[in-house]
C-alpha cells in the first residue's frame, strides 16, 4: 500500500478477544470497512480466497471491505487478538498477512487504542484515528523495508546466475508479486529493468573475461549465456561503449 498522504475517517469498533477454544467465524465479511486482526498469542487457521493460513503470535492481517474468510481457533493454544473495523480516504492495499517486526511496540500501542476507545473519553475518536493511522504508517514503513530487501536478494541471485537468461516471470515469482509490481519495484529501486540491470552485469562480466585475456570474443559471449555473437556484439557495445574485439586490446575502458 502506498499512502503517503492518507486519513483513517472513520472507526466502527476495536475489540480484544481473549483466549477460546470454541471461537470461530464463518464466511464473515464486512462490506463497509477495512478489518485489521493483530495476533497477541496462540493459534487460528483461516480461509481466504481458497488459501489456508496458520496465524501465530505477531502475524497482522488486514481483509479488504467485503472479503469473505471463514477460520477456527487451535483447540490447545485457542489465539487471543487486537480486531479493529475502520475506514480509509484512500483504497487501503495492504499485504493480506504480514508479519509485526516489532511486537511490543505494536501491542503497545493496540493497547492504547483499545483503552482509549473503550473508556471514549473526551476527544476518543481523534485520538483513536490518529493512532490508528500511525499504526498504518508503521505497516507501511515496514513494508517498504521488506520490499527493498527483497530487491536486493533478486540482484544478488542476477550476479550469480549472471550466465543465465532469467525471464521476468521467473524473478517476479521469486519475488513473490505480480509481473507488473515486481518491474515497478525493480526500477525504483535501480532507475532500470530486471533485464537491463541482468544485461549490464553480464556485459561488466564479459569485459572482465575479455581484459583477462583468458577468452576470444565467442568463448566470452557463451560464458555469459550468449549464443548469438553478433547481438552479444551489439548489447555490449550498447552498454560498455566499444566493440569486444577491441576491447580485448584496451585496458582503459570504464565500468558500465
Amino acid at each position: 500500500m502506498e499512502m503517503d498522504d492518507f486519513t483513517v475517517t472513520n472507526i466502527d469498533f476495536v475489540v480484544a478477544r481473549n483466549q477460546n477454544k470454541d471461537w470461530k467465524i464463518e464466511h464473515l465479511a464486512n462490506k463497509d470497512f477495512y478489518i485489521l486482526a493483530f495476533a497477541i498469542d496462540g493459534k487460528a487457521f483461516y480461509h481466504i480466497d481458497g488459501k489456508k493460513f496458520e496465524i501465530e503470535r505477531g502475524d497482522i492481517l488486514f481483509f479488504q471491505k467485503g472479503q469473505v474468510h471463514s477460520a477456527t481457533t487451535a483447540e490447545h493454544e485457542p489465539w487471543s487478538y487486537y480486531s479493529i473495523a475502520f475506514d480509509l480516504d484512500c483504497d487501503g492495499r495492504l499485504p493480506l498477512r504480514t508479519k509485526a517486526a516489532a511486537f511490543y511496540r505494536y501491542e503497545k500501542l493496540l493497547q492504547r487504542l483499545y483503552y482509549e476507545w473503550t473508556a471514549k473519553n473526551k476527544g476518543y475518536k481523534t485520538m483513536c484515528r490518529s493512532l490508528m493511522m500511525e499504526l498504518i504508517c508503521m505497516l507501511e514503513r515496514e513494508q517498504n523495508r521488506s520490499r527493498t530487501g527483497m530487491i536486493e536478494d533478486i540482484k544478488n541471485y542476477m550476479i550469480e546466475n549472471y550466465d543465465k537468461n532469467l525471464t521476468i516471470e521467473q524473478l517476479a515469482k521469486m519475488a513473490g508479486v505480480s509481473k507488473s509490481h515486481f518491474h515497478m519495484l525493480f526500477k525504483e529501486s535501480t532507475g532500470m529493468s530486471a533485464i537491463q540491470y541482468h544485461n549490464k552485469i553480464k556485459m561488466n562480466m564479459a569485459r572482465d573475461l575479455l581484459q583477462s585475456g583468458g577468452c576470444n570474443v565467442t568463448q566470452t559471449a557463451q560464458s555469459v549465456g550468449f549464443d548469438d555473437i553478433y547481438y552479444f556484439s551489439r548489447l555490449f557495445k550498447k552498454i560498455i561503449g566499444v566493440n569486444p574485439s577491441s576491447f580485448i586490446h584496451s585496458s582503459d575502458i570504464p565500468l558500465a
